[in-house]
């Protein structure tokens, strides 16, 4: 744009468009339009080609009147500002109306049931019930007393109709509480309603003999540098890339196969398993990428995941019978949880907040939840929209929500940590492709393998 004083009135001139610069005589200085046809051209109708239009600052001008005004970067930011705070407000209005709702709803059973209490408090000390020193027998007996049998009669009475008025308060109150959870639930599904592609992180290196094929990653946060690891599993070897506010640097450490799991043992160091070596390796992430140590296994680990800095949980989809393991980092089996019964090919394993395990399984598109002591607690509910065709990668969220990968829909779906399914976070219209590991950041970050690129998106 060429800035053009018409009338000590600053106009900007595209340098492309057909815009001349006069001065006719007896006329204020002005533009003159060439007009290429029936378009618009900077918010002004040019005329059809040929034709010119003299425009001054000053002049009241037909055209001029009836363009359409140019809406600026500005007054976008101040109506989205707008939109947003009323947006949000309305939100916070309805909750909390439902809020108010919901706990007056409890409030009145509560005083209906200590007023009705009081009343048979009342009644009890206006006609107390006698309670006979007799044998009590059945109302059907022969040889029963009639006052006997009236007592007796009375009781059960009294007792029954207590006992029905205690199971409708008990089922008002699910029902309230139910209520309440499906507004709870509701609220969390608009907390991911809009996550943000923030960046991208092209794992190509020079090294590469093959187009990457990124598996799992893992973000560590070391000094002021936040790190991100990942397994390429066609190029055999474990990246590294990492960011300074004036530095970007990667590094790479290479393995005699293909990697698959990550875990965090300290702030240094990461185990990497070679499920078909049988093996897996120590690597100190401290200053670039070394070898430390390699671990000789008894199984084929795929799926990884650290307990402290000395135990690992890792998943055995191949071995006969298939398993999830706890061992040590000398590669002793510490426990199994046979699952041959629930997953076919457990693959990738995460914590959550509360110290259980998720484990995805790659043909079935399943998760279980296992406890540290490996006991089985639950799977998720996996119908209609929640279905899995093929899991891959899972994390877990500081709120403990569920975050896992399907490949072949090419999403990334969340659940809650009772396995009730929320949304879908990220679908093929966030660009997904071949979405395969996941894993966050402190910062709440969510990082996602796509072929040969780390995706990080926030929310």
């Amino acid at each position: 744009m060429l800035p053009v004083s018409v009338n000590n009135i600053a106009i900007f001139v595209s340098v492309n468009d057909p815009y001349t610069l006069i001065d006719v005589p007896g006329k204020s200085a002005g533009l003159l339009l060439k007009g290429k046809g029936p378009e618009y051209t900077n918010g002004i109708e040019t005329n059809p080609a040929g034709r010119e239009t003299y425009i001054t600052a000053i002049d009241d001008h037909h055209d001029l009147k009836d363009a359409a005004p140019r809406e600026s970067v500005a007054d976008k930011l101040n109506w989205a500002d707008h939109e947003v705070d009323m947006a949000l407000n309305q939100a916070m209005t309805v909750l909390n109306d439902k809020k108010t709702f919901l706990l007056g709803k409890l409030k009145m059973l509560r005083q209906k049931r200590e007023d009705e209490q009081q009343d048979r408090d009342k009644n009890k000390m206006k006609t107390p019930i006698q309670v006979l020193k007799t044998h009590r027998v059945s109302p059907s007996h022969s040889d029963s007393d009639g006052e006997t049998d009236s007592v007796f009669v009375r009781k059960r009475v009294i007792k029954t109709d207590k006992r029905k008025i205690e199971l409708k308060y008990l089922a008002n109150i699910d029902d309230i509480v139910s209520k309440a959870e499906k507004i709870s639930l509701a609220v969390r599904q608009m907390k991911y309603m809009t996550p943000f592609l923030e960046a991208k992180v092209v794992a190509d290196v020079d090294s590469d003999e093959e187009t990457p094929d990124l598996v799992d990653v893992m973000s560590v946060t070391i000094g002021q540098k936040i790190v991100v690891l990942t397994t390429d599993f066609k190029n055999s070897c474990l990246k590294a890339f990492s960011h300074l506010p004036d530095e970007v640097s990667s590094s790479v450490i290479e393995f005699d196969s293909s990697p698959w799991g990550i875990a965090k043992l300290d702030e240094d160091t990461v185990a990497v398993t070679i499920p078909l070596k049988n093996k897996m390796c120590l690597v100190d992430v401290s200053s670039g990428l070394k070898l430390k140590d390699t671990v000789k296994t008894k199984k084929q680990y795929y799926g990884l995941v650290a307990i402290g800095s000395s135990v690992l949980v890792g998943t055995s989809p191949y071995s006969q019978p298939r398993s999830v393991d706890v061992f040590d980092l000398s590669g002793t089996v510490l426990q199994t949880l046979v699952i041959d019964a629930l997953l076919q090919q457990p693959s990738f394993v995460c914590t959550t907040p509360s110290g259980s395990f998720v484990i995805s399984d790659l043909s079935k598109g399943m998760l279980l939840t296992v406890s540290r002591s490996l006991e089985v607690e639950s799977g998720f509910q996996l119908d209609n929209e929640a279905h899995l065709e093929s899991s891959r990668g899972v994390a877990a969220n500081a709120d403990g929500d569920i975050f896992v990968v399907d490949y072949r829909q090419k999403k990334v779906k969340i659940f809650s940590c009772r396995g009730q399914f929320l949304k879908d976070f990220l679908t093929s219209d966030d660009g997904l492709k071949y979405p395969y590991g996941v894993c966050f950041d402190d910062k709440g970050r969510i990082y996602v393998t796509d072929g040969g690129v780390i995706k990080i998106f926030s929310y």
